[in-house]
């Protein structure tokens, strides 16, 4: 790995000269990539990785500034996620066939392979800790320190032990702490990291075992809590073949009966509704006078756009759904905010069917309160208009679908992206991939980079397949560098203390009689934050993958 080190280090001074000797702007790229390699040669890594970061940041698509940063992060030792990030991001900008891409594959591998076995080794003495080898260890007296310890534990495990002879390990160590309320937020919290890495059937037991914990306190924010996280894990199921039976118990376990109708409504998009033998539904959403005709509008869509995908546009087809009827006719006396939600649904089968003029009605009987619905039902409507041929509302609908996706803010949540994506690919499928690509660069670094994997699909689609590897580029380095950026920000204001630094105070803590128990704390949580962390980045690794990608 040295003699790698050695050649990687060599290849990054000579990329940042020549990269620095044709840049500007208002910090010197030049002068701070001079700074980094001056810095990287005295052994100062930390100083070299935080001036190649400025000189990326003025010179953006410098490639090769992103091996500079990622090498010296690697090199300054506990900011190895940081650095496999922009490893990734420096792998999305190499040709497929370069020679370059497997060295910095296997310092990927490397990197990962450290961060496990570390985040092991915390969890490894808190065990030994806990099942009595040194009982000095443990201030028992402190109920809440116990029991956050051992839900830091119960998430390592969660997020390491996937798969393996060890998997229910987690929820071992979240049932050995006494008190309710506190072993119901470690279940909860165990079942998001299992959520996170797709295990549903585990991380439906883990919410059972939460929810009987939960009860037995009467904490109404912790019940929400819990109801938000199997809203979460209906709505994965619901995406997988044969996931709507487990969908609906886990939606008809939510506690509260306006969340629970809410989501029962919301999975209406994904299962087809139960019916009896005469073919009357039987759902027990349909029996809430607010969230039953929501349920309505989306299964009635849902059956539009699915023979429409077989048949092609056909402007009536949508009157055509008894279940859209029985929408219409309720959703005038509905509130504001459900109204809204059928009125989308709606609004997505008359834009599929190619009813534009309905689609626009629909729309427009949405509130402005309601920029998520705004958003998707505008998408649709582009979506419709190119099936159609109409170029004006493309053009119309995207520019509408981008200012609700504007009013999420500077960190869009994940239906803004979704709706921007769909819009940028309706552009480039009209016709207009110049005018994509400029509604994507309009958002800077900030622009989600999945819209840069829709264009590519896009231009793929007619034929432009070297563009559309380009752009695949681009989005996977926006991708990872944003990612980078997350792990940098994440670890506290000013310098960051990295995982090796904390590991320093932990051991020292360790070494004295009276602060053993706060040493086990600092080693559960910088574990669970190595397994978070290292968890993400394999997540983000998925999703790249799926979108066609460098993984």
């Amino acid at each position: 790995m040295r003699r790698l080190g050695t050649v990687l280090l060599a290849l990054a001074c000579a990329a940042s000269r020549s990269a620095a000797d044709a840049a500007g702007g208002p910090e010197d790229p030049a002068r701070a990539a001079r700074q980094g390699v001056l810095a990287a040669r005295a052994g100062d890594w930390e100083k070299a990785a935080a001036r190649f970061h400025a000189a990326r940041v003025q010179a953006s698509s410098a490639a090769l500034l992103l091996f500079d940063e990622a090498l010296a992060l690697d090199r300054a030792g506990g900011r190895e996620l940081e650095a496999v990030s922009l490893y990734h991001a420096f792998l999305a900008t190499l040709p497929p066939d370069s020679p370059r891409a497997d060295g910095v594959r296997r310092r990927i591998l490397a990197l990962k392979t450290r961060i496990v076995r570390a985040s092991r080794t915390f969890a490894g003495k808190i065990d030994t800790a806990f099942f009595g080898a040194d009982p000095l260890l443990i201030e028992s007296d402190n109920a809440a320190d116990d029991a956050a310890i051992r839900r830091d534990v119960a998430v390592i495990q969660a997020f390491l032990d996937r798969g393996g002879p060890d998997f229910g390990i987690g929820a071992e160590a979240a049932q050995f702490i006494n008190d309710a309320g506190l072993r119901a937020q470690a279940y909860l919290e165990v079942a998001e990291a299992l959520l996170a890495d797709g295990h549903l059937e585990i991380a439906a037991a883990r919410l059972r075992r939460g929810q009987a914990a939960a009860k037995r306190t009467g904490d109404a924010g912790l019940q929400a809590a819990l109801d938000r996280l199997l809203r979460q894990a209906a709505l994965a199921a619901a995406e997988k073949p044969d996931g709507c039976p487990l969908s609906r118990e886990l939606a008809a376990s939510i506690a509260e009966a306006d969340r629970k109708a809410a989501v029962q409504a919301e999975l209406a998009s994904s299962c087809a509704p139960i019916a009896d033998l005469n073919g009357q539904l039987t759902e027990d959403v349909l029996k809430d006078p607010h969230w039953g005709p929501v349920a309505l509008a989306r299964w009635g869509s849902a059956r539009v756009r699915s023979s429409l995908e077989r048949s092609g546009p056909a402007p009536d087809s949508w009157k055509n759904s008894e279940l859209l009827a029985k929408a219409l006719k309720a959703v005038d006396g509905l509130p504001v905010k459900h109204q809204d939600l059928a009125q989308a649904a709606i609004a997505e089968a008359q834009a599929a069917a190619g009813d534009l003029e309905a689609a626009r009605g629909s729309i427009r009987a949405i509130s402005r309160a309601d920029p998520e619905s705004r958003a998707r039902a505008y998408a649709a409507l582009a979506e419709g208009a190119v099936r159609v041929a109409d170029p004006t509302t493309v053009q119309a609908a995207t520019a509408m679908a981008r200012r609700e996706v504007l009013r999420a803010g500077a960190a869009p949540p994940a239906w803004a992206e979704e709706a921007f994506a769909r819009v940028v690919y309706a552009l480039a499928a009209a016709g207009d991939p110049r005018g994509a690509l400029r509604a994507i660069r309009s958002h800077g670094n900030r622009a989600p980079w999945k819209a840069y994997f829709a264009l590519a699909r896009a231009l793929e689609e007619k034929g432009r397949t070297a563009a559309a590897r380009k752009l695949r580029a681009e989005g996977g380095r926006i991708a990872w560098s944003q990612a980078a950026l997350g792990f940098e920000t994440g670890h506290g204001p000013a310098r960051r203390r990295t995982w090796l630094e904390r590991y320093d105070q932990a051991e020292a803590a360790y070494r004295s009689q009276g602060r053993r128990g706060e040493a086990l704390k600092v080693s559960a949580a910088i574990g669970r934050r190595l397994a978070e962390d290292l968890a993400s980045v394999e997540r983000l690794e998925r999703r790249i993958a799926a979108e066609g990608g460098t993984p």
